[in-house]
């Protein structure tokens, strides 16, 4: 569902509240839950404006719409009268010159009550729907990323054993939920150029590294269909290349992780433990 056009909802410029700018009586200074109102109001701002720039400057068309979709997805959740969600709260503002004014509330117990404070019994309906859609979606790609680590051990211990069918599993897991993974890498960047501080041939893409893996596979059906063996040297060889091509994948999501922390909370040490593991197998090192 498109939002309403607008400087906020394009991307163009982050919506911002202020004190000032709280005309709403619960949420001005010296009430029960005025810091927190404030607060979560700027979460959901700022987490919708970082999240259109990074799908802005996606290089791929169709990852870009997919990804729009998403985000609009969860800018649109909400019910009931007034303001209800984060295409209202962006019409709102424009239409009072910035200030804000509407009562709507419900309580938020989500990722973000910590940095505010403690649990929010009473703050603007608008940023608790975005910012709750928004953590259901990390759910899914904190389970994402969860299976790319076990995955990660099972190509570097398939590379060590010679085991075809371990790293084509492995791989093919991979590509699976990658492709599912492609319409939440909001705040990814368009391209990694290195790996742990090791330049790439070329500056890649997430469906490019996507690709890669899936080219990885079908190269491993192809050497597998000759009759060829995974002890031969072109074989162990043609593993590691296709191990090489797993951090590459792994780097975007390393990025995903360090952008958005409060979601993935302790996940980027393990992530860059796994990643030196298969830079190592892959002669990468």
């Amino acid at each position: 569902m498109s939002l309403s056009p607008n400087k906020y909802s394009n991307g163009s410029q982050k919506a911002v509240m202020t004190d000032a700018l709280m005309k709403a009586p619960k949420w001005q200074p010296g009430q029960s839950y005025y810091g927190r109102g404030i607060g979560l109001l700027n979460i959901a701002f700022k987490l919708y404006y970082d999240a259109r720039t990074g799908i802005n400057s996606c290089p791929d068309s169709k990852q870009q719409s997919e990804m729009l979709d998403t985000l609009e997805g969860c800018a649109t959740d909400g019910w009931g009268w007034g303001v209800t969600d984060l295409d209202d709260a962006f019409q709102h503002l424009i239409k009072n010159n910035d200030t804000w004014t509407d009562t709507n509330a419900r309580s938020y117990s989500g990722v973000f009550q910590q940095s505010l404070g403690g649990p929010c019994m009473d703050v603007p309906q608008a940023a608790v729907e975005f910012c709750s859609s928004v953590e259901s979606k990390m759910k899914t790609l904190t389970q994402i990323f969860t299976e790319f680590n076990t995955q990660s051990d099972n190509v570097t211990k398939a590379v060590d054993t010679s085991n075809w069918e371990l790293i084509q599993v492995a791989l093919k897991n991979m590509k699976d939920n990658g492709g599912k993974a492609k319409k939440l890498m909001w705040v990814a960047p368009a391209k990694v150029k290195d790996v742990l501080g090791k330049p790439l041939e070329k500056a890649t893409s997430f469906v490019d590294a996507l690709n890669e893996i899936d080219t990885a596979v079908r190269n491993i059906d192809k050497y597998k269909s000759v009759g060829m063996n995974d002890t031969a040297a072109g074989g162990l060889e043609l593993m590691r290349i296709a191990a090489g091509k797993v951090p590459v994948l792994g780097a975007f999501y390393s990025e995903m992780i360090g952008q958005l922390p409060d979601f993935f909370v302790n996940m980027k040490q393990v992530f860059e433990d796994r990643q030196n593991k298969i830079l190592a197998i892959a002669h990468m090192q």
